[in-house]
């Protein structure tokens, strides 16, 4: 696996080339721009998705990470200056412009989730019609993973660790989700299954 995975710090012949080489795999975080308290900068959930997204990719092996989606919805964060938030529509108008944008590539697998838990509840409503509009890409995602905090622990880096603990001052995950299932919409196997009951419609 090359060192570099980001899509954002690849230039497009190595895109290209990875490719070629069987890297048809792109992992999405939807973070946000807000305040995390006076102690913490405002891309926190930002970073939090870029560690993250780094070590899901390579833990599946041939994957790429795609721009941190962010700003997110943060309208309840709006009292604290700096904070910036997207309305619905334009949040899931951006998503869907990513996987549309990706699809054209010729990526075939998304996994598509989330560093700010204020993102649930707008993914959660536009993966399936995400699945139904692109259904020559497999779109794999988790959108509610409280069953997950203990792997994300272990796998975070001591940096994104100590920022998602400081926030409230002890330990926690980073983000409250439940793991959905729709039509097309799953979880790689080869990541740590959940005990959170799952749903097909």
């Amino acid at each position: 696996m090359p060192d570099e995975i980001l899509l954002e710090r690849l230039t497009w012949p190595e895109i290209q080339e990875a490719l070629k080489e069987g890297y048809d795999t792109v992992v999405l975080f939807a973070g946000s721009i807000e305040q995390h308290g006076p102690h913490l900068p405002l891309c926190t959930d930002t970073v939090l998705g870029y560690e993250l997204a780094e070590r899901v990719a390579r833990k599946m092996g041939k994957a790429l990470v795609a721009p941190v989606i962010r700003p997110g919805l943060s309208e309840h964060h709006m009292a604290f200056k700096g904070t910036i938030t997207l309305s619905r529509e334009t949040f899931q108008s951006t998503v869907r412009d990513y996987v549309k944008s990706l699809a054209r590539h010729g990526f075939k697998r998304l996994a598509i989730t989330f560093s700010h838990g204020g993102n649930a509840g707008a993914l959660n409503e536009i993966l399936p019609q995400l699945a139904n509009e692109f259904p020559e890409v497999e779109i794999l995602a988790v959108t509610d993973i409280e069953a997950h905090a203990p792997f994300l622990r272990r796998q975070a880096s001591m940096k994104a660790r100590q920022a998602f603990t400081q926030e409230n001052s002890r330990p926690q995950p980073c983000w409250l989700m439940t793991r959905t299932w729709c039509a097309g919409i799953s979880w790689p196997r080869d990541l740590p299954e959940t005990s959170a009951k799952t749903a097909k419609p």
